[in-house]
């Protein structure tokens, strides 16, 4: 169509909804970039394509990252979860002790 949007602008557009976390808006734009990708599989222009392939990867790049800044939020989260719970140790060995609520120590009290 006419009115579309080009691919680039599209990808310019997915990467400012991925910086604000627009996760809702970066979906909206999925089904407008495929609809625009249809027009560039003949596309020769070297140029627009390497710049194309650079906004793609540059988005990739950013939701590598929010991904895992997801994760370690989520990870951050358990951690005061489990801090709130208990108190957690290691062993020598570097594995795990929990020392919470069903502890030796805090049923002798």
């Amino acid at each position: 169509m006419q009115n579309d949007p080009s691919p680039e602008t599209i990808l310019d557009l997915m990467h400012s909804a991925i910086l604000r976390a627009d996760f809702a808006g970066l979906g909206a734009l999925a089904p407008l970039l495929e609809r625009a990708l249809e027009d560039v599989a003949h596309l020769r222009d070297g140029v627009r394509l390497k710049r194309l392939r650079g906004k793609a990867e540059r988005n990739e790049a950013c939701l590598l990252a929010a991904g895992r800044g997801v994760r370690a939020a989520g990870r951050r989260f358990k951690e005061l979860r489990d801090a709130a719970l208990g108190l957690v140790t290691y062993d020598g060995k570097g594995k795990r002790a929990d020392l919470g609520q069903h502890s030796s120590l805090t049923r002798r009290y």
